[in-house]
């Protein structure tokens, strides 16, 4: 007994001498630490426009697309310059951010490649130091994210709507004029009007503008004492073309969609039936998202948008490209695979 005793108590002494060892380590770390990293955020900051060192930069991984999401950051454009990188959250989805192996592509990947270019050229930054990390999520996520700290910016085609607003901060209008319509199946009874929706189940994702629009019509159906549209939430993971291709082969009756957008995914899911005439919202904007309080961050958006919205030219070619043309679908959407599927 008595070794065993010795022997432990040699093992504690050598432990707290350890310990004690690398306590004193930890303190000379942490007192010299903050002084460094002050000195880094000032000379940084200083000045907007000065060249920052790049060293940091050279094993930085750009296809890295969930880089950031692991911790809450805050701050205005200024604070996103010192840590180099702009979060931004977009939705997993053909027409605005996918992954074809290590190939990335999307109308919100290259407008905010081309927005990288442009910022890091306002700050003088060569070769670009100023990184855009691409973070996909489901839109549900994205406003309850961005005010979280989780992210910076989104660019996801939402709506500008007053209760948004009352959560987040809009850019200008990246696109305006929009329709949201009813898109019905092969079997769903035919429309004229909106009120033949009266009693009939749509199928929405949950807090979309769609959804909003919805809930509109149900207080106009109420006025005329007809029967309110039975509205049916959907998975918030579930994208346009999930939800479409639901549609289309008759799995559901009746969604909504901008009008754009449905008409895109018609050309190869040839069950659609777009009712454009009897819209359920018009005048519809998107803008970019961005956290309360960041009017520099708003600044720089703005200014971009100005010479990329839908209706300049380089606005036009983008939307053109992965909105207009079906020559960019995947192959597996085509009429000839939707015609061997049996559902």
């Amino acid at each position: 007994m008595s070794t065993a005793k010795a022997l432990l108590c040699g093992l504690a002494i050598l432990l707290v001498g350890v310990s004690c060892d690398q306590a004193q380590d930890r303190s000379q770390q942490i007192n010299k630490d903050p002084a460094d990293t002050s000195n880094t955020v000032m000379d940084t900051t200083a000045d907007l426009n000065s060249e920052i060192d790049t060293a940091e930069w050279s094993n930085f991984n750009s296809e890295n697309a969930f880089l950031g999401l692991g911790n809450p950051e805050f701050g205005d454009l200024d604070s996103m310059v010192v840590r180099r990188r702009i979060r931004v959250l977009v939705p997993y989805t053909q027409v605005y951010f996918t992954i074809d192996l290590k190939k990335r592509s999307g109308i919100a990947y290259e407008a905010l490649e081309l927005f990288e270019t442009d910022l890091n050229k306002r700050l003088h930054l060569k070769p670009r130091q100023v990184r855009i990390i691409f973070i996909p999520v489901n839109r549900q996520q994205i406003i309850p994210l961005l005010r979280a700290g989780y992210a910076d910016l989104a660019f996801a085609g939402m709506t500008i709507t007053e209760e948004r607003k009352e959560l987040v901060d809009f850019s200008i209008p990246s696109i305006t004029g929009l329709k949201e319509i009813i898109v019905g199946g092969p079997t769903a009874p035919k429309l004229n009007s909106l009120a033949d929706l009266s009693g009939k189940e749509i199928y929405l994702r949950e807090g979309s503008s769609y959804e909003s629009a919805a809930m509109k019509l149900n207080d106009s159906l109420k006025t005329k004492e007809l029967k309110p549209v039975i509205i049916k939430p959907l998975d918030p993971y579930l994208e346009s073309e999930d939800i479409l291709e639901m549609v289309n082969s008759g799995v559901i009756p009746y969604t909504a969609q901008v009008e754009d957008v449905a008409r895109l995914w018609s050309h190869v899911m040839p069950n659609l039936v777009l009712y454009d005439t009897i819209p359920l919202a018009t005048n519809i904007s998107y803008g970019w998202l961005f956290r309360k309080e960041s009017p520099k961050l708003k600044g720089v958006v703005d200014q971009f948008l100005l010479r990329y919205k839908k209706g300049t030219k380089g606005g036009n070619m983008l939307y053109d490209k992965y909105v207009k043309s079906a020559r960019l679908l995947p192959k597996i959407y085509s009429k000839n695979s939707f015609s061997d599927v049996n559902v």
